[in-house]
């Protein structure tokens, strides 16, 4: 079986390295990876490649890299190295790092970098962070991936940078994935990021996605941005747990004048766990008896609050 796949100069319909490397001793794998690495500009025989990269160890392994970094189309060539970048000893990692260098697409770059980063040691995050320029979705998307190691510096540079990261979407997956790793004298930073966003779901979502980690003294500037969306109720939510007793009324009072009886809803719902008992007859006189959209969303979002109802 193993002869007559790598007489095969290309495989229409399956990659047949999916079904054989399962069954391929040392000796058999040495075989095929000798025979793949030989055509390895061949895409099929690329694609081989990264079959068969879980099975690689040793000697095999470095054979692997050394044709990948020989791949002339770039976009093969990550997803090559991509694949390998989990499997590859230590001694393996500064010449896959120099192969992710090398390629001229940054993101290409800072995701085969990304795949790298677990492994990455001493130094090499912070290279990393050099080595991405002129593209800052792309040293977002490495500072993600390296943020329990890198320097406040470099986080604040990525913060810096997050306005001109396409799209708000995007913009907010970056500040809530950097927010655990982000140091107390960088979370005005973060929150302003947050806040300046245009879309405003995904800017309730970015102060509700910091909320459990701003320091206490920011908690009411959360707040306040939190009120000034009359709409979305994801970031009043978010902060609740939060919110010390002398911003409750603050908080309850915009919650009632959400102008969607949903965000409303769920707003008070969100509230509610956390309010002083002296404020609780208060958020459920804003919520009517009956069957009114508010009250059907209100007992949807929050049922055990019925146990508190007059």
């Amino acid at each position: 079986a193993l002869d007559d796949v790598l007489a095969r100069d290309h495989f229409v319909y399956f990659r047949p390295w999916k079904m054989l490397r399962t069954y391929l001793d040392d000796e058999l794998l040495a075989q095929a990876i000798t025979a793949v690495t030989a055509r390895s500009q061949n895409r099929e025989f690329a694609e081989a490649l990264v079959d068969l990269t879980p099975h690689l160890s040793g000697r095999l392994l470095a054979q692997a890299l050394a044709a990948t970094v020989d791949i002339s189309d770039e976009d093969l060539r990550e997803v090559v190295l991509r694949a390998l970048a989990p499997h590859l000893p230590e001694d393996l990692l500064p010449s896959a790092f120099t192969a992710a260098e090398a390629l001229s697409d940054p993101d290409d770059t800072a995701t085969v970098l990304a795949a790298l980063a677990p492994r990455l040691c001493s130094d090499l995050p912070r290279q990393a962070m050099h080595v991405i320029s002129g593209s800052s979705d792309a040293r977002a998307l490495l500072a993600v991936r390296l943020a329990p190691r890198l320097t406040a510096e470099h986080l604040s540079d990525v913060l810096a940078e997050i306005p001109t990261i396409h799209g708000d979407y995007r913009r907010l997956h970056v500040l809530t994935a950097l927010a655990p790793h982000l140091p107390p004298e960088l979370m005005h930073m973060a929150l302003a990021k947050a806040t300046s966003m245009t879309d405003s779901q995904p800017r309730a979502k970015a102060v509700a996605g910091l909320a459990p980690y701003l320091p206490a003294d920011l908690i009411s500037t959360a707040l306040a941005a939190a009120i000034a969306d009359d709409w979305d109720s994801t970031a009043l939510v978010g902060l609740a747990p939060y919110l010390p007793a002398d911003l409750m009324p603050q908080a309850l009072a915009a919650a009632s004048a959400l102008t969607s009886d949903k965000s409303r809803a769920a707003a008070l719902a969100g509230l509610a766990k956390f309010l002083p008992a002296g404020l609780l007859p208060q958020a459920f006189d804003t919520v009517p008896h009956g069957t009114s959209p508010l009250a059907q969303h209100f007992w949807k979002e929050h049922r055990q609050c019925c146990r508190w109802w007059p």
